[in-house]
């Protein structure tokens, strides 16, 4: 089979078969809170397909190919993707589609993600056959393409955009006279893994003239999957509490107890930390005679070591409805403030938050700004907003945090001239 130009484009080789240095990513740091079993399905289903390929089972794979120039074949949006040019450039894709699925479908579950894989690759698919249908070929030659990499680089680019700063754990082989083996590992976010792979095919595209073939088919569906992540953050469909492309950029992504680690509150943002396994022996002590409310707060850190942040607000609120202000200790109030504002839970970010102002009024420049940013958008407590920035004024802030309390102010005087009225609200100074 041969593209447009004559050249084989059939196999849609794994992206790192096609380079120089073979990077093999086999795990991530990225948060999991489904188990991947819709990906482990989908790669033995590759594999079944191989081999019911080869044995004759699956009789006339070549029609399930999908071909260009021979008119509009829906089922081939489908089959195509499961079927690959032999061993290695099924390993090699499986490989990428276990790494980007644990990301993924880590967020989604496997009812969200098998819809979401198997649309990125029929759409990536009929987008191909239908922009290449008036498309000739030379007698004796065919155009076609098979392979799931234009799906799987659509995953990746949705991996970027929802957890770009997460971690992918990577392998480098090494061959040689003596036989094959793994000179080393490293870790690498998976904006850079994805920057290198995509940055290679843009190159290699650039230097065919751009025509039709393996780089540009991967730079399509890597477009398709940037433009589908980009609309499930914007629509609230995956929580990426606040690690998201967009949030990073924009920097609300900032951990809040990094103020506390830093008086002036414009530290530079850090990189999520690997999830700690659990410690069985440290829970067990912790809980050992312990009343009703040790018990949750021993449940509650175990939740936040494991990054459930939801489970652990949940928490969280089991334990207010014993004690309506309990007593956190520092590192536990910090991290679940933190959890709050990633998770975009307002209605506990509050207290939380005025715990925090009350723990440390000196270090709360960044946190005051935030919470009254919530008491006006959401809960539309003008005065008590202004209560909280009232020990700001006169004190010197980086730039976009003056700027931000001088836009909440002005958006308070609004809300206090059109009328709005509230019952409480608490007032906290800076000595």
């Amino acid at each position: 089979m041969a593209s447009p130009t004559a050249r084989p484009i059939s196999a849609r080789p794994p992206p790192h078969v096609r380079t120089a240095v073979m990077l093999i990513p086999y795990n991530t740091d990225a948060p999991i809170y489904h188990w991947p079993a819709g990906t482990v399905g989908l790669i033995a289903a590759n594999f079944l397909s191989l081999v019911a390929v080869g044995t004759g089972w699956w009789p006339h794979p070549d029609e399930y190919t999908l071909w260009y120039g021979g008119g509009i074949h829906p089922l081939q949006w489908l089959t195509s993707m499961f079927l690959h040019a032999g061993v290695f450039h099924l390993v090699g894709n499986m490989v990428f589609l276990w790494s980007f699925g644990l990301v993924v479908e880590g967020k989604l579950g496997w009812r969200r993600f098998v819809p979401l894989y198997l649309g990125l690759g029929i759409l990536q698919s009929a987008l191909e056959q239908i922009a290449l249908l008036h498309h000739t070929v030379p007698e004796g030659e065919f155009a076609g393409s098979l392979g799931a990499s234009a799906a799987i680089y659509g995953l990746m680019a949705v991996a970027v955009v929802w957890a770009p700063r997460n971690d992918l754990e990577c392998l480098i082989p090494a061959f040689g006279l003596f036989g094959a083996g793994m000179i080393g590992s490293f870790e690498v976010p998976i904006y850079v893994f994805a920057g290198f792979y995509i940055g290679w095919d843009l190159l290699m595209a650039a230097l065919d003239g751009f025509v039709v073939g393996t780089e540009l088919l991967h730079l399509s569906g890597a477009v398709l999957g940037f433009l589908v992540g980009t609309v499930f953050v914007r629509a609230g469909w995956v929580e990426c509490e606040n690690w998201d492309l967009y949030s990073v950029l924009t920097g609300r992504h900032i951990r809040l107890m990094d103020e506390f680690a830093d008086h002036a509150g414009d530290r530079a943002p850090q990189r999520r930390r690997r999830k700690q396994p659990p410690d069985p022996e440290a829970d067990a002590k912790e809980t050992v005679d312990a009343g009703p409310q040790q018990k949750l707060l021993a449940k509650i850190r175990k939740q936040l070591r494991t990054r459930q942040s939801f489970a652990a607000l949940q928490t969280y609120e089991r334990l207010r409805q014993l004690n309506e202000s309990p007593d956190l200790p520092e590192d536990l109030l910090l991290a679940l403030t933190d959890a709050a504002w990633r998770t975009s839970h307002w209605r506990l970010a509050v207290p939380l938050m005025e715990a925090c102002i009350a723990l440390a009024p000196q270090k709360s420049k960044r946190i005051r700004v935030l919470l009254a940013e919530i008491l006006v958008q959401h809960h539309e407590r003008p005065q008590h907003a202004l209560r909280i920035l009232e020990p700001l004024q006169g004190q010197t802030l980086p730039p976009p945090l003056e700027k931000s309390r001088q836009a909440i102010v002005a958006r308070c005087q609004r809300l206090i001239d059109d009328g709005i009225v509230e019952l409480q609200g608490k007032a906290w100074d800076s000595k």
